[in-house]
């Protein structure tokens, strides 16, 4: 019989394993293996305050050690509450669905929120977690109700407070600070996400070990890396993420993971790494448990293929999956993902398709209140135009596009791009590869404000 892990372990004591796991290490610890039950000591030690459950059924108290009559005590006492406090976060999620409510206040408008502890808390997550693409201000409020209810449970006695010990506590409280500071992160509060992130890591030191908590913390504060365009650390963060969940077998987390950091290594510059761990990573996904993961690692791919020169496979992905399904809901995503098809069909030589689609994008940008990439896109169109024979056109919108990055005050280096690619049509040396050129360095510029700008 295999040995128990320190992974299994910290998921064992805290009621998470599947029920034929739970008896195989039941069965294990019975057969009194060293090791296994050295690694059930310091949760024994930690659960000394604890009531014992009378009698434990099915099992004889007389061959039990302090270690065992601890571990399965609490084991068995979990498992029950678990499963009714699964039932109210469940109920309270279809009530909120049923009844098509969207935003914090319509939700603490529209529910009874007398439910016990831990219910409350996890209601609030999943809330927060499902609203992360639709809107970032709704999932910070349902962050930061859920970061409340986790406080408020380590406070007032009662009967549902008793279940709980310190270091359960502490663990759910690190996971609503965890979700608070990835909520600030996606409303553009780094500051604050900082703050909420290291509060989230005092709570896990005080709370059970679980591994899982850490990898979540960790591949929260890898986005926020990204964010930050410090990508060295967010890259080196995910594999240790990556190594987390899969030895604890959460092939979907861990396929998460590897999302994130093909993502970060495209923005690193280096796309035909991000293709591969892009892949690998969407294969491992669950669609059923995250279908708008799946929708943004497959744009993510496609983008690193764009920029890799994979056009013509990237144009197979494109037309085998449904991505403006998957965005229905989300206009900047659904201009986004058509502002890469018309780069798609630039790379193919399908210049006319590419025009229509990219003038189509540069007006949604506009509409939309993005200059820089509707001006981004502008400059593309040129170079479409270049392809189809209309110079003078492509010359006179780079000379609007010239303007519109002047008007908005650019850093030097975006200017000393355009400025470039103005003088070329001058010369008469634009080439629609030197125009692709330019506006990759543009698109670059705005993930490492640092580059300078080398002719090609």
């Amino acid at each position: 019989m295999r040995h128990v892990t320190d992974v299994e372990m910290s998921l064992f004591v805290s009621g998470r394993l599947a029920a034929e796991e739970q008896r195989r290490i039941v069965r294990h610890l019975l057969a009194r293996c060293p090791g296994c039950l050295a690694k059930a000591a310091p949760y024994a030690a930690m659960l000394a305050g604890e009531e014992r459950e009378p009698g434990l059924p099915g099992l004889d108290e007389a061959i039990y050690e302090p270690v065992l009559a601890r571990v399965f005590a609490a084991v068995l006492r979990r498992a029950g509450r678990h499963e009714t406090e699964e039932l109210c976060r469940d109920w309270v999620l279809t009530e909120v669905r049923q009844q098509g409510l969207n935003g914090f206040d319509e939700v603490a408008d529209g529910m009874d929120w007398e439910i016990p502890g831990r219910a409350r808390v996890e209601a609030l997550l999943t809330l927060s977690f499902e609203a992360r693409y639709r809107d970032p201000e709704a999932m910070r409020l349902f962050a930061a109700g859920a970061m409340v209810a986790a406080a408020n449970l380590g406070k007032a006695r009662s009967a549902v407070q008793d279940q709980y010990v310190q270091g359960e506590i502490a663990d759910l409280q690190a996971r609503a600070w965890g979700e608070l500071a990835n909520a600030l992160r996606v409303c553009e509060a780094t500051a604050d996400a900082e703050s909420a992130l290291a509060e989230a890591n005092r709570r896990r030191a005080a709370g059970t070990g679980d591994p899982l908590i850490r990898a979540r913390l960790l591949d929260i504060q890898a986005s926020l890396r990204t964010d930050q365009r410090r990508l060295e650390e967010a890259s080196a963060l995910l594999d240790e993420v990556f190594e987390i969940y899969q030895e604890a077998g959460e092939t979907h987390l861990a396929g998460r993971a590897l999302v994130s950091q093909g993502i970060s290594l495209h923005y690193d510059d280096r796309p035909g790494e991000a293709v591969g761990v892009l892949r690998q990573g969407l294969s491992m996904l669950d669609g059923q448990k995250d279908p708008q993961l799946v929708a943004t690692g497959q744009k993510g791919l496609l983008d690193a293929m764009a920029a890799n020169g994979d056009f013509g496979a990237a144009k197979q992905i494109l037309l085998g999956g449904d991505l403006h399904a998957a965005f229905a809901g989300e206009p900047l995503n659904l201009l986004k993902v058509a502002w890469l098809e018309g780069r798609i069909l630039a790379g193919l030589g399908e210049a006319q398709d590419a025009e229509q689609t990219l003038s189509r994008v540069e007006d949604g940008f506009l509409q939309a209140g993005l200059e820089y990439e509707a001006a981004l896109t502008s400059l593309e169109r040129t170079g479409v135009l270049l392809q189809l024979g209309r110079v003078t056109e492509a010359e006179e919108l780079a000379e609007e596009a010239l303007e519109t990055f002047r008007a908005m005050d650019v850093v030097r280096e975006a200017l000393r791009a355009v400025l470039y690619l103005r003088d070329a049509w001058r010369q008469r040396t634009v080439t629609a590869g030197v125009v692709r050129d330019v506006v990759r360095f543009l698109e670059r510029l705005q993930r490492k404000p640092y580059l300078r700008f080398l002719p090609p």
